[in-house]
């Protein structure tokens, strides 16, 4: 962007997103409809599982469009605001998006978006090197690999997050998925990425989110609470597919 450092639009992303992951326990962020906050983060097993339900992920090469999956006259379009350190975006995605794909977006009911809201500057990295793999049409199974490792370094299975989310590693994960790594590593402190990244930010703030994940069903903002389990996300789509 003209007249903008890249580090100062770094500062303004990180300064408006005083918000923290989802699910704490102030009632200024999103928080799952659920009697409790399962134990997820920190332990081995949930690693493992999350790790296991994330490669199973199909996202259709066909129906990617840079951070956008499904058909573009899908009847609903579901926005989900993401941070890649968040353990509870790390949950959602697990647990819920594959199947989200599998039932609405494969069949053309649903469009997915995926949006940037960032809980810190360190989450900036990350974003930047995913907005740069779909800039090379490859944001799907990228996102897909940065929650991997957010689940390794969780379980202690993989490298911490600092050394999983360093711009080596990042352009590593590249390479790996067929990508251009020193074209994503160019892309990384482009201001049009993160332009991006503030514009994403900036969206969220305009909802009213504070943390992550964050969603939107046809631009209307879910503010008290998101579905915990896929039966419940199946009666919210289903609903809004029946236009109510």
């Amino acid at each position: 962007m003209k007249g903008k450092s890249a580090g100062a639009i770094v500062l303004l992303v990180a300064v408006a997103l005083a918000g923290a992951c989802g699910g704490r326990d102030d009632d200024s962020g999103p928080t799952p409809v659920r009697t409790a906050t399962p134990a997820t983060t920190g332990q081995a097993g949930a690693g493992d599982s999350f790790t296991t339900a994330l490669k199973k992920i199909d996202a259709p090469k066909d129906l990617a469009r840079g951070r956008s999956l499904g058909k573009t006259d899908a009847k609903v379009t579901l926005a989900m605001f993401e941070d890649f350190t968040c353990p509870h975006c790390l949950e959602f995605t697990a647990a819920n998006e594959g199947q989200i794909i599998q039932d609405y977006v494969k069949t053309g009911k649903i469009l997915l978006e995926f949006h940037f809201l960032p809980l810190s500057q360190g989450s900036v990295v990350p974003m930047a090197a995913a907005y740069c793999a779909a800039e090379q049409g490859g944001f799907w199974p990228y996102q897909q690999k940065l929650f991997i490792a957010q689940a390794e370094a969780n379980a202690k299975t993989g490298p911490a997050l600092s050394v999983a989310f360093s711009a080596d590693q990042l352009a590593v994960y590249a390479t790996a998925l067929g990508m251009d790594a020193d074209k994503l590593r160019a892309c990384m402190p482009a201001d049009a990425t993160l332009q991006a990244i503030e514009d994403d930010a900036r969206a969220a703030d305009t909802y009213g989110f504070r943390g992550t994940p964050s969603f939107a069903i046809n631009g209307r903002p879910l503010l008290n609470g998101y579905p915990a389990s896929y039966a419940d996300w199946k009666k919210l789509l289903d609903s809004a597919l029946a236009g109510k």
